[in-house]
């Protein structure tokens, strides 16, 4: 997302549920002040309750982004519906307007690294290829040209 100008992403200090555990999906936002008795003398009221509210709102495939501070997640801002992604590496923000954009750019990005760790297993030296030189750029670009061909075939 760096090339779209958009470098405040990654989420810091959130980790996943389980070991293992990946998500992906459209950002269902909850912001609120944790009560103090002093301020908040309501009675909690399950129809009434933002919180309570919200967990019953939110639907299949969405990510619950609960804020206790009223200013970001994780040190990133995020809004309704920014796409949620994690792994046990991380977790980042996706704006929704350039979700589409950065999907496709991770794809091409994915299919260079597969490219190149392709060319790592088969003993070629990391020095050149990560990251790549031109002469394995064009390598890479050759290679996209016979596997669509490929594809085509199928």
């Amino acid at each position: 997302m760096r090339e779209l100008g958009v470098t405040n992403v990654f989420m810091h200090q959130v980790e996943p549920l389980c070991s293992g555990m990946k998500m992906a999906g459209p950002a269902f936002t909850l912001r609120y002040i944790p009560a103090r008795q002093d301020l908040d003398t309501s009675v909690i009221d399950n129809l009434r309750d933002v919180q309570r509210i919200g967990i019953e709102e939110i639907t299949l495939g969405q990510v619950l982004v609960i804020d206790a501070r009223g200013i970001a997640c994780g040190g990133v801002a995020v809004v309704p519906n920014d796409i949620i992604v994690g792994d046990g590496e991380g977790v980042v923000v996706v704006p929704a307007s350039m979700a589409e954009k950065v999907a496709e750019m991770a794809i091409a990005m994915e299919e260079k690294e597969d490219f190149l760790l392709e060319k790592i297993r088969a003993g070629e030296s990391i020095v050149g290829v990560y990251p790549p030189d031109e002469t394995i750029i064009g390598e890479y670009e050759e290679w996209k040209i016979k596997k669509a061909n490929q594809e085509l075939v199928k």
